[in-house]
């Protein structure tokens, strides 16, 4: 098989995530009208139990993946990721019966993690200098998944598939393992990236990981702790069209698509905190626009379209101060399991922030997670300062 250029490889491993990410982010969006299908008492919690079942399983089975990807090849360990998003939503969608549709639900968690087996593949095979731009590429076509699975999967299930949608699904991650097989063997690590590392990795220590994993959290939680109770927040301000709410929702992951290759090659340290303090900004200010209604619903619909775009400037710049530290901490040898704990932190996190926000609702109102997020974000300022030369270029 002839050798791939560089940007038709990265094109080829996009791609792929872009087919996972499709389905494993736009199914579970619609889990509440799948479940009593199979179980019509099935109680609320239990739904919003196995909302977070699959993210759950990938985080637990993170840390093994990423050993396996270091040990046994980060092409096959790519391989494992897609195929076993295709098997659990095949093993999901052929099924009448609730336990076998959960076990699908778990496996496609636990053979999951496209996204940190996509990162370490690609690690493997480009320049140093390049993973950064790699890292905002996943994060990218993962946002336009985000953006695209929903309309789309909620289109497919006006026709009527029902539970069986979950095995039409599975074609996507089915198409991006096949499309694996066009890929390059993993080469030797020693003797490759002796030759790729055109720059000196500056030392790290369990210190700077630990800042980094909670600051990853902090990124992934923030969010995500509005993101349930996003439409009935609208309608405390009076917003109450299904289509303006939609487009809302959608405008901070608009600003990421469009922001982040803008910022792939930056390497400015100070974009992690000061995106931390815009978020925690934007979040504070969706507390103030619903605590303070004062203007008439069209003008709170541009305040708060005002709000949401600075949301998404805050995770624009968050998420590209992540990709800065953590391509300048990766060791390609160890990629795998770097990849894969900086995943895990981020899916437990998003895991929390989804059962959290339930319990802040239900205790103190629907402004909570809202206030929530502006705290956490706000109190993990100072931890950037631990990462600080770490955001550098390395000389």
């Amino acid at each position: 098989m002839p050798l791939l250029s560089h940007h038709r490889l990265v094109f080829l491993v996009m791609a792929g995530h872009f087919l996972s990410a499709f389905t494993v982010l736009g199914a579970p969006l619609f889990l509440p009208r799948f479940l009593p299908m199979l179980h019509p008492a099935l109680p609320h919690w239990a739904i919003g139990m196995l909302f977070c079942l699959p993210t759950i399983m990938t985080a637990l089975a993170a840390p093994f993946w990423g050993w396996v990807s270091d040990h046994y090849g980060r092409k096959r360990s790519l391989q494992r990721a897609h195929l076993g998003l295709a098997l659990g939503f095949a093993l999901a969608g052929s099924t009448s019966y609730l336990g076998v549709f959960i076990l699908g639900l778990a496996v496609q968690g636990f053979f999951g993690g496209a996204m940190a087996a996509s990162n370490a593949y690609l690690t493997t095979h480009i320049n140093r200098s390049y993973i950064q731009a790699i890292l905002a590429g996943t994060q990218l076509s993962a946002r336009l998944a985000m953006v695209m699975a929903p309309a789309s999967i909620g289109c497919l299930l006006d026709l009527g598939l029902g539970t069986r949608l979950y095995l039409w699904l599975g074609l996507l991650p089915l198409i991006a393992f096949l499309s694996t097989f066009f890929l390059p063997a993993d080469p030797i690590i020693g003797d490759h990236h002796a030759s790729l590392s055109s720059t000196t990795q500056p030392p790290t220590t369990v210190k700077h990981w630990a800042a980094l994993l909670m600051l990853q959290a902090v990124v992934s939680a923030a969010p995500v702790l509005t993101f349930p109770y996003f439409m009935p927040y609208c309608a405390t301000l009076g917003i109450g069209s299904g289509t303006e709410t939609g487009l809302l929702y959608a405008l901070p992951h608009i600003v990421c698509l469009i922001g982040l290759p803008w910022l792939r090659h930056s390497t400015y340290r100070f974009l992690l905190p000061l995106g931390l303090l815009t978020l925690g900004g934007a979040c504070l200010g969706h507390v103030i626009l619903a605590l303070y209604p004062l203007y008439p619903p069209w003008q709170l619909i541009i305040l708060l379209s005002v709000f949401r775009l600075i949301m998404g400037l805050g995770l624009v710049m968050a998420l590209t101060g992540l990709n800065v530290c953590l391509s300048r901490m990766i060791i390609p040898s160890r990629a795998g399991r770097a990849f894969s704990r900086f995943d895990a932190a981020g899916k437990w996190a998003g895991a929390t922030a989804g059962i959290s926000s339930g319990i802040f609702v239900q205790s103190q109102g629907i402004l909570s997670p809202f206030s929530a997020a502006t705290i956490l974000s706000l109190m993990a300022i100072p931890l950037t300062m631990s990462l600080k030369n770490l955001g550098k270029t390395p000389s």
